[in-house]
């Protein structure tokens, strides 16, 4: 090889490793000159695009790790926890549903998520949507995996205790578990509704004699546990036949001739009793064999919890009192055996002298 070729292959050798200076004779620039430069520049362009490749790529939510303080992170899910409630004051020893969903609100997947509300002493667990079950005091609900901007929702059945008080306030936190993450909610607030147990009772006679007034004495109580509003009765007179209020309570307001009396009696405390007297006169189409019937029913803008005893009925039945004395005497009379009853009794006189004689007779024989 001659010496020209040796100079161009060492030339081009030393271009492409960077390892080795050009040969003087060969008229290209020094290592510090323009080229130099110009290989630094390339090197840095090409660092900043890969540089600018791998921040889109991990913005773009196609890497799963992230690199902070040297040490590579895993991506984590974000969950969103929403919850709910009846939205109205709840009564004791009704069931009612708790709503909830569970939002996965960012670009990763999100395993083992878990829902969890433990229950405050005022509710009783009954049953739940999903893979639920009652553990430990909480209601537990396996929902599994949720992929990027899934949701799952459920709802929580509870009954509220018996011994809930009016105004009381019902509510419970929701946990939700996922990876190594977790958050929390509450659900919102309801109130234990007042309520109230407005009850009636009626008094009259069994029994009266044609023309006469009926007394009646009606006595509204609230059994509580809350004060009642509003409280209201009705009376009601139905004796087939015109009937007339000749007297009613201050609070009352007579129908007239006919039929009703309504009542308005305002706001009553727990255990308050009002007593109502009412004297009904009979109209002229009332007679003997008749049946008055007069119910009565009380209501109360507060939630009534047991409607069974807010209705009242007094019966009273108008009768023959001739008839009545006439069968009162003959019950005292002796029973009839066609004999007069003088003559029965001397009768009955004479026999018991006859066995005392005899009686006195016969004890000295037995003496002997």
């Amino acid at each position: 090889m001659n010496t020209a070729s040796c100079k161009v292959l060492v030339v081009a050798a030393t271009a492409f490793f960077g390892a080795a200076p050009l040969l003087g004779p060969v008229h290209v620039a020094h290592a510090d000159g323009p080229v130099g430069r110009a290989a630094r520049g390339y090197r840095e362009a090409a660092h900043h695009r890969t540089e600018a490749r791998d921040k889109e790529r991990i913005n773009a939510g196609t890497a799963k790790d992230k690199k902070a303080g040297g040490r590579l992170l895993r991506r984590v899910a974000k969950l969103v926890l929403g919850t709910s409630s009846p939205g109205v004051p709840v009564l004791p020893g009704k069931t009612y549903t708790w709503p909830y969903s569970v939002t996965n609100a960012s670009p990763t997947r999100a395993d083992s998520v878990v829902f969890s509300a433990p229950l405050p002493a005022n509710l009783q667990f009954v049953s739940a949507e999903q893979n639920c079950s009652w553990k430990a005091g909480s209601a537990v609900c396996q929902l599994g995996s949720l992929a990027p901007g899934a949701s799952k929702v459920g709802v929580i059945n509870a009954k509220v205790a018996e011994t809930a008080k009016p105004q009381e306030a019902v509510t419970s936190q929701a946990l939700v578990t996922w990876n190594s993450a977790s958050t929390m909610a509450q659900f919102p607030v309801v109130r234990v509704a007042d309520t109230a147990d407005v009850a009636v009772t009626k008094a009259a006679p069994a029994r009266i004699r044609p023309g006469a007034s009926v007394p009646y004495q009606i006595t509204v109580t609230n059994n509580g546990p809350a004060p009642a509003q509003d409280v209201k009765l009705r009376d009601l007179v139905d004796a087939k036949g015109p009937v007339q209020t000749d007297k009613a309570d201050s609070q009352c307001v007579s129908g007239g001739h006919g039929l009703s009396m309504s009542c308005d009696l305002g706001s009553m405390a727990v255990g308050e009793k009002r007593t109502i007297k009412v004297l009904v006169k009979g109209g002229r189409d009332i007679r003997p064999g008749m049946i008055i019937r007069a119910p009565s029913d009380v209501s109360s803008s507060t939630i009534d919890t047991n409607l069974v005893n807010n209705h009242a009925n007094a019966e009273t039945r108008v009768t023959d009192l001739t008839a009545a004395r006439a069968i009162s005497r003959n019950l005292r009379e002796l029973p009839n055996t066609g004999a007069p009853i003088r003559e029965m009794f001397h009768l009955a006189m004479l026999l018991f002298g006859s066995g005392l004689v005899l009686h006195r007779i016969g004890r000295p024989r037995r003496l002997r």
